[in-house]
């Protein structure tokens, strides 16, 4: 699958996630729950990696009519952009980026809602079954401070439960979909555990 295409919830799968006893795998709740239109496949592709999701997966939820497809305009912009270029005599120095070139950073669009919908579905996997203090916190959380608060004490948690191994797997995980502000909270915390 173009790893430059974006995947966007249907109206059927928002209607899914209403329902709190959806037949509907956690992995692939969880999944649907992130995808917010605005990331393509090659940026979505760390948190399939986090949940266990695979493309065939994805490709079910397609056929299943719980998400649609769109081309990431933004990438088709740029590929419009070296076509032309292609005509010139400049363009016959340039190579083109491939289209799986990693997104930068700070194109990746990072909201609180999503950072704390993927924390909580990682603390319960890692913690089998002892996630209700978590679950029961996540409540409150409603600013960068709470949830900076909040992924301290799963952390510290799961170094209780699982150990310090399975904690610095957390860090790394969420680190990668927390808001800047919330990273910032966290820089002197997690510094060695998320690097």
């Amino acid at each position: 699958m173009d790893p430059t295409i974006v995947l966007s919830k249907t109206d059927t799968a928002r209607l899914l996630l209403a329902q709190r006893d959806a037949d509907l795998a956690r992995a692939l709740r969880s999944f649907l729950i992130l995808v917010d239109g605005q990331r393509n496949l090659a940026q979505l592709k760390p948190v399939m990696d986090a949940l266990g999701v695979t493309l065939d997966a994805v490709h079910h939820l397609i056929a299943e009519g719980l998400l649609h497809l769109r081309h990431d305009v933004t990438q088709m912009g740029r590929k419009s952009a070296r076509a032309e270029a292609s005509e010139t005599e400049a363009a016959v120095t340039l190579s083109p980026e491939p289209a799986t070139a990693p997104v930068a950073e700070t194109e990746v669009p990072r909201s609180l809602h999503a950072a704390k919908f993927y924390g909580l579905n990682l603390v319960t996997l890692m913690l089998g079954g002892q996630d209700e203090e978590p679950r029961r916190a996540v409540r409150q959380v409603t600013t960068p401070q709470q949830l900076a608060d909040w992924l301290v004490m799963c952390h510290d948690l799961i170094t209780e439960v699982s150990g310090a191994e399975r904690a610095q797997v957390f860090a790394r995980k969420m680190w990668g979909v927390l808001p800047d502000d919330v990273r910032e909270r966290l820089d002197q915390v997690w510094r060695n555990d998320a690097a």
